[in-house]
């Protein structure tokens, strides 16, 4: 309890109890001595001068420590990319006992991104061939009794079909809980084709909810879930451009990838996360009138515009940083317009933000829409890969690195790695000094 004493003043957090965190970390045999050297590392990492980015640390813990509370509120456990306004929205519809949860993105964030937690999860209920650690995680957390036992196991499998055999698998094990699907099409289909086949689906999702949570959504709910989701979405937008804008030189990359990592992680609370961004987008303004008001002038920096900073191996940004090369972006959160599109009812709003994820479109559409991104920001290249054993990404990533280098002439360049396991360092540095070394040109 003493060594998570530590690590909560590194955030001069006054909120979370100790020993709530000590029990939380105990489960995943994080010891002592590994908490204490999370809090010398963590300033390393992340920001901690900045007090929104120490809130938004704290708010993450707080849903990790959350998780493990045993409630007599029934659980809906959630996979990403949930839209964030259904998470939001169930979470105003449900609060007299309907919790919405993301534990398996939570766990991983926090253990990985502030523990330096190295273990690996594999083959839960012998399931070898999920070889993505986030669904083993998943796993993991209910057949062991971490968490809650789900009443509702939601996927959505818009990117990657995984969630949905996490799900066929708990629901073999668990038959009484409840299964819910929602799935992109498969092949050539025209928006209009895949908008009817998402409303669809998410009209009978609402149904098998009121069914099994008698959870209905009220006008006022949509209305309350519709105005947060804007303020949220506004001010990370904000904080991106005016960090992006100044190549990176507000933030790092760990710090952008907690902040967007917001857009699909589900929080028992909004209005503080609220309060921590707006707090961070003014501290950002301030430091850079500060550095204006000085007549400094801002260094011309090397970025690489980033598919997602793997915060989760937080040693890869701050060695990028180290070679003088700050990491931005994450096209893993930018949004397409997709089709001439009127949504009227709740069931197509929300079918249409699932249409809108960039990287659930064709190639060419993301390919366009990175390199608008990388020429924006006056970018020295494309950082993907990162993800060895996950279909996030598909088979097309390859191809969008095609189009970015032939057809618009940036260098792309793959880390291979694991977003969602533990990585060799030592490999990760020479590749990363590789990279450093051809943008650039010394070491």
């Amino acid at each position: 309890m003493s060594a998570c004493e530590v690590f909560l003043k590194c955030i001069k957090s006054s909120t979370l109890s100790p020993a709530e965190l000590a029990r939380a970390l105990e489960r995943f045999g994080i010891s002592a001595e590994c908490v204490i050297k999370a809090a010398e590392e963590l300033p390393e990492h992340y920001h901690l001068d900045l007090e929104g980015i120490r809130r938004i640390i704290e708010l993450y813990i707080a849903e990790f420590i959350d998780l493990f509370k045993n409630t007599d509120s029934a659980l809906i456990c959630t996979t990403h990319p949930t839209p964030l306004y259904v998470m939001l929205l169930v979470g105003n519809a449900g609060r007299s006992g309907v919790r919405i949860k993301t534990p398996g993105f939570v766990a991983m964030l926090v253990l990985r991104s502030f523990f330096l937690w190295k273990e690996d999860i594999k083959g839960v209920w012998g399931s070898e061939l999920l070889v993505c650690g986030m669904n083993q995680m998943r796993l993991f957390l209910i057949k062991n009794e971490c968490i809650d036992r789900p009443a509702v196991f939601w996927n959505w499998g818009l990117l990657c079909d995984e969630n949905c055999i996490t799900g066929r698998i708990l629901k073999q094990h668990y038959p009484e809980i409840e299964k819910i699907d929602i799935k992109g099409l498969r092949g050539s289909n025209s928006d209009k084709e895949l908008f009817q086949h998402l409303c669809s689906q998410i009209e009978k999702a609402f149904i098998k909810l009121r069914r099994v949570l008698d959870l209905d959504i009220s006008e006022n709910a949509e209305k309350q879930a519709w105005n947060q989701w804007m303020s949220l979405v506004l001010t990370i937008e904000s904080i991106t451009r005016l960090n992006n804008k100044l190549q990176g030189q507000l933030l790092g990359g760990n710090d952008l990838a907690l902040v967007h990592s917001v857009l699909i992680t589900a929080f028992s609370d909004w209005t503080p996360l609220l309060e921590a961004l707006e707090l961070l987008y003014v501290e950002l303004k301030n430091r850079r009138s500060r550095i204006e008001h000085s007549h400094k002038e801002y260094a011309n920096k090397a970025c690489l515009y980033c598919y997602y900073v793997p915060l989760t191996t937080p040693q890869v940004s701050s060695l990028f940083a180290r070679h003088g090369i700050s990491l931005i972006g994450n096209t893993a959160f930018l949004f397409r317009k997709a089709g001439e599109l009127s949504p009227k009812s709740l069931n197509e709003r929300i079918a249409l933000m699932c249409m809108q994820i960039l990287i659930g479109g064709d190639c060419e559409t993301e390919a366009e829409a990175v390199c608008k991104q990388l020429g924006k920001y006056r970018c020295r290249g494309y950082l993907t890969g990162m993800y060895a054993y996950d279909r996030w990404l598909g088979s097309g990533q390859r191809a969008v690195a095609e189009l970015i280098e032939k057809k618009f002439g940036y260098p792309v360049f793959f880390l291979d790695m694991d977003f969602w396991h533990s990585n060799d360092l030592e490999i990760l540095e020479a590749r990363i000094k590789a990279i450093a070394k051809r943008i650039t040109g010394d070491c």
